[in-house]
C-alpha cells in the first residue's frame, strides 16, 4: 500500500512545532507525531481495518492530521491566554495537560508563573519539580520539590517524588528517609517501596 503523508508547522512562542501524520501499512494505522523544535514529544496511532481502501486511507490521514494540529493549536491559545490570566489555577491545570504530553518548556513557564504569583500553591511546587526532573535539572527539581513537602509534609507523594530527586542526584541516604516518610503516610504505597529498594541498592 502506498504511503500517504502530511506535514503542517505552527509556531509560537519562539518554538516551531511540527505535525506529521502517515499511514503505516505494517502496523495498520495512521500515525500523528508532534515535534517541538526538532524534538519529538508525542505520536499517536489510529488503527484502521486492513482492507480500507486508498481514497479512505488518504480521508484518514487528513482527518487525524487536521485534528492534531486544532488541538495543539488550541493549547497554544490557552497557554498564551493562561499567561495572560495571572490565575494560578488555570496555570496550574494547563501546565498538567502540557507537562503529560511532554511539552516540558511550556509546562516549566506555566507552573513557575503560578508559583510566582502564589508562592504556597504546594501542587504547582510539586509539578514544578516533576516537570524539572523531566528536564534534567536536578537542583531545581530538589528546591521545588522540597518546597512542596515544606508546605505539605504529610503527602506521601510528595514525599516519594522528593525520594526521587534525591536519588537522582546521588543522595540515596536523603532519599531513603523520603521513601520511609512516604510509606509511613501511606503503607500501600507501592512505588515508594519500589523507590526505597533502588535507594538501598
Amino acid at each position: 500500500m502506498e504511503t500517504y503523508r502530511v506535514s503542517s508547522k505552527v509556531r509560537d512562542n519562539n518554538r516551531e512545532y511540527l505535525i506529521q501524520t502517515s499511514n503505516d501499512a505494517h502496523l495498520g494505522a495512521v500515525a500523528t507525531s508532534v515535534f517541538v523544535n526538532g524534538e519529538p514529544k508525542e505520536t499517536v496511532n489510529c488503527p484502521h481495518p486492513n482492507d480500507v481502501s486508498p481514497q479512505d486511507i488518504v480521508s484518514l490521514v487528513k482527518v487525524a492530521h487536521e485534528e492534531k494540529k486544532k488541538e495543539i493549536e488550541l493549547l497554544l491559545g490557552a497557554y498564551r491566554r493562561a499567561l495572560d490570566s495571572g490565575s494560578p489555577d488555570m496555570l496550574f491545570h494547563l501546565g498538567t495537560a502540557f507537562h503529560y504530553k511532554g511539552f516540558i518548556e511550556e509546562a516549566l513557564e506555566l507552573f513557575s508563573t503560578a508559583v510566582r504569583i502564589k508562592p504556597d500553591y504546594h501542587e504547582a511546587h510539586n509539578y514544578l519539580g516533576l516537570t524539572e526532573m523531566a528536564a534534567g535539572r536536578i537542583d531545581r527539581a530538589l528546591e521545588s520539590l522540597v518546597r512542596a513537602v515544606e508546605q505539605r509534609p504529610a503527602y506521601a507523594d510528595y514525599r516519594n517524588n522528593l525520594g526521587e530527586a534525591y536519588l537522582a542526584s546521588n543522595a540515596a541516604k536523603r532519599a531513603i528517609l523520603e521513601f520511609e516518610q512516604a510509606i509511613s503516610i501511606n503503607m500501600y504505597y507501592a512505588d515508594a517501596y519500589l523507590n526505597l529498594g533502588m535507594a538501598h541498592i
